[in-house]
């Protein structure tokens, strides 16, 4: 994934940064 993409889920995803 890039990294643009990967911020991009971040942002959308709350879920995504408690994986991170």
């Amino acid at each position: 994934m890039d990294a643009d993409v990967v911020i991009d889920d971040v942002e959308t995803s709350g879920d995504f940064v408690c994986a991170l």
